[in-house]
């Protein structure tokens, strides 16, 4: 009898050891019963064997880099569906495809990282949601601009999927038990299809970033190189999803609604970390700006570096002014003038014009990642009650900011068949889009006007 129970207590020892073992080695008494650690077992060893599939030698061919004397981002994985992300937005992704969750974790399981900053980056293209295969087909600038001269050469504006994008950045990850992701991404710059890498199981390409083509100083990977470099931690600040990061699954009912408030539509600036500003030869001065956005000089510019990428883009439509019946709706002469403004004169009047909006739809309250965008010099009881970007923080990149976010309001109020959001990432120059927010604005308010009269 004795001899019998011994048995089973090593029995049941070697049972134990079977089911407790932790990721770090250690042995954790538990009984049978304890689902949660045999769970968690079960977890650790899936994540394992994830990482071993995903670092396989296929995935590091993938791994992409930015080249920051050239612009161009390459073996870019790209998240193709059927909506627009914007610059300084920031979203949280169900992913549930099988197709994009191997996507996304051959990116967070192969140190997808620039400079090794835990960075993780990916590609947002617009895809249209209509099942023509033609129109889906992942193309470079080039041979998208032929395809649509080939379908309808009389209109350049066509259904078929964009080539302009933006780059997004991978803020925060959890995994569900189901195999789906929830990613924290933020917008953070524009691009456009250089070459394409290939097509399955999803698209993968270089990509030639698009800084805003203003009459500035910079060139344009002088550009690129600033906003890496100094301005990116301080205007994108790195958010965390509100769920406990251990080593379980994330569940479906830790996902709240209302966490979802505090994490978009913005993304955040870093406003307690010091802004760390380039050296003044290659810095643009804001006397450099005065009127840096008119189109006109934007070509001008431009045509210095002979035919350009810009010019290009400009001449087949890739990047194109917004359709005037954005602004000629609201049957306002006065309107036609502010198409030549300057973007200082344009942003006091979008404020002016946001405030008023703001006053009737939202009792005046404006988000927090909003209101610090406006400039030092107004006196709002906004700029008083939140935090403002720092003094030295340069306009023309504020400006620019507020021209990709101003619109977050107005949105759900404009037709989803016009694109706006596409249109604004298509627009060239801060100008021309904080005249076309404008324009919505000021057709907006003289409705909210003309209903309050009624």
């Amino acid at each position: 009898n004795n001899e019998r129970v011994i048995k089973q207590n090593e029995k049941k020892d070697s049972l134990l050891v079977l089911h407790s073992s932790s990721s770090n080695g250690e042995i954790e008494e538990e009984d049978d019963n304890d689902n949660d650690g045999r769970r968690r077992i079960m977890d650790t060893t899936r994540r394992k064997l994830q990482s071993i599939y995903y670092k396989s030698s296929s995935a590091e061919e993938e791994r992409s880099m930015l080249d920051e004397s050239t612009g161009i981002f390459h073996n870019l994985s790209l998240w193709r569906v059927p909506w627009t992300e914007l610059l300084g937005r920031s979203n949280v992704l169900n992913v549930h495809d099988p197709i994009y969750t191997n996507m996304f974790e051959t990116i967070l399981n192969n140190n997808n990282q620039q400079d090794n900053n835990n960075e993780w980056y990916f590609g947002h293209l617009l895809m249209s949601d209509d099942d023509n295969n033609d129109n889906n087909k992942l193309r470079n600038w080039k041979d998208y601009d032929k395809f649509r001269n080939e379908i309808n050469p009389n209109n350049k504006k066509s259904t078929s999927s964009s080539v302009v994008g933006t780059l997004m950045k991978i803020s925060d990850f959890r995994r569900l038990r189901d195999g789906r992701l929830c990613l924290l991404v933020q917008g953070i710059e524009r691009f456009v299809v250089h070459d394409v890498i290939k097509s399955l199981p999803y698209g993968i390409a270089d990509v030639q970033l698009l800084p805003d083509y203003d009459a500035t100083t910079t060139t344009t990977t002088e550009k690129i190189q600033e906003s890496f470099q100094y301005y990116h931690p301080y205007e994108y600040k790195r958010m965390s999803l509100p769920v406990p990061n251990d080593t379980s699954y994330m569940s479906q009912t830790d996902v709240y609604g209302s966490w979802l408030v505090d994490l978009i539509p913005y993304v955040p600036y870093d406003l307690d970390q010091k802004l760390q500003l380039p050296s003044p030869s290659s810095c643009t001065s804001d006397d450099d700006n005065k009127d840096e956005d008119n189109a006109a000089t934007t070509i001008i510019a431009a045509l210095e570096d002979d035919i350009s990428l810009e010019i290009q883009l400009l001449n087949h439509d890739i990047l194109r002014r917004p359709p005037s019946y954005y602004y000629k709706a609201s049957n306002d002469e006065s309107d036609n003038n502010n198409n030549n403004l300057c973007c200082d004169e344009l942003e006091k009047k979008l404020w002016n014009a946001i405030e008023d909006y703001s006053g009737v739809t939202t009792g005046g309250k404006l988000h927090p990642d909003l209101a610090c965008l406006m400039p030092p010099d107004r006196s709002s009881s906004q700029q008083k009650e939140n935090k403002s970007v720092s003094s030295s923080y340069p306009k023309h990149r504020r400006q620019r900011r507020l021209s990709f976010i101003a619109s977050t309001l107005i949105e759900p109020t404009i037709p989803k068949d016009l694109q706006f959001k596409q249109v604004l990432l298509e627009t060239p120059s801060t100008q021309e889009r904080l005249y076309a927010i404008l324009q919505w604005y000021t057709l907006l308010n003289a409705q909210l006007i003309e209903e309050n009269f009624q």
